[in-house]
């Protein structure tokens, strides 16, 4: 019996990703943390062990014989193209055990840690995709903090992973972490109850929009969730619940955006208020700061149509 609903959980390192699938296992997920299958794959004697010593050497290596992880990580977060090269090695293995084990799944909802997840294709088997966001500064301090890594080291890693913003603007659910634990945890938490109500986003799920008294409303199917745009010389968009607003976002910017064009403009302004994961996620969908509100109200973005 396969799990019923599948949740695909990602985001950039240091960013809450562990916390979030320990608060989902203890609501009852099944839970699968990818990065401790690739440390599984590459166990002593393995074919991918075999292959990644071949490739990396065995400076790599413990005396036991067991890969050296953070010698590992040293070497290709300092290296794009052996990051690329450890990632074709290892994530064939790893894929195919997400793979069995969401069939092996007994309980109803699993969820798939996965920093990879859109890379290795692990985001198609998914109901819905949560992303967790951070400031860059905070997730630097994480590493530090918790993992010992020089400010420099943590500086590297993070840049080796590149942007989120793509992955963020894909995101059905959001979940930033610039507070403190319990403020993520209670985000989950929510979104568990809806889950568990029948009100879980899904990628199938249609985002409905209506016009109303000039605005444009975004309402997510079955869901608890809804975003309005309001036109006051730029759209200012306005999301309910904020861990919902990539998908509500994507469902305003399709009706704007054609609206636009079909009246002549050569581009759209967008306000949202400022958050780390709405900055981002306006980024992932193709839009340019232009400013930042100073009283705070929010940040101005442009595309062109």
């Amino acid at each position: 019996m396969a799990a019923r609903y599948v949740i695909g959980l990602t985001g950039n390192i240091a960013t809450g990703k562990s916390l979030v699938l320990r608060r989902l296992e203890e609501h009852g997920a099944f839970v699968i943390d990818a990065d401790k299958l690739a440390h599984e794959a590459m166990a002593p004697g393995t074919p991918v062990w075999a292959a990644v010593t071949a490739a990396f050497g065995r400076q790599i290596l413990l005396p036991d014989g067991r890969v050296d992880r953070r010698k590992l990580g040293e070497l290709v977060f300092a290296d794009p193209e052996a990051l690329s090269q450890l990632e074709v090695l290892v994530h064939p293995a790893v894929v195919a055990r997400v793979q069995m084990l969401l069939e092996e799944c007994t309980t109803p909802v699993a969820a798939v840690e996965a920093i990879k997840l859109f890379e290795a294709g692990l985001a198609a088997r998914c109901s819905a995709i949560w992303v967790t966001v951070s400031s860059p500064w905070l997730q630097a301090r994480r590493l530090r903090e918790l993992r010992g890594l020089s400010q420099e080291e943590a500086e590297r890693r993070i840049g080796a992973q590149g942007s989120p913003a793509k992955k963020v603007a894909l995101a059905d659910v959001l979940l930033e972490n610039d507070g403190s634990p319990g403020e993520l945890l209670q985000t989950v938490d929510w979104e568990w109850g809806e889950l568990q109500g029948g009100r879980a986003p899904s990628a199938g799920a249609v985002t409905r929009l209506i016009r109303q008294d000039g605005r444009l409303v975004a309402v997510d199917g079955a869901a608890k969730g809804c975003a309005v745009a309001v036109r006051a010389g730029r759209w200012w968009l306005q999301f309910t619940p904020p861990s919902r607003m990539p998908r509500l976002c994507r469902a305003l910017l399709a009706g704007l955006e054609p609206e636009a064009r079909s009246c002549g403009w050569r581009e759209l302004e967008i306000v949202v208020a400022e958050r780390v994961g709405y900055r981002q996620c306006m980024e992932g969908l193709g839009y340019t700061t232009v400013e930042e509100d100073e009283q705070g109200r929010g940040v101005a973005f442009r595309k062109s149509l």
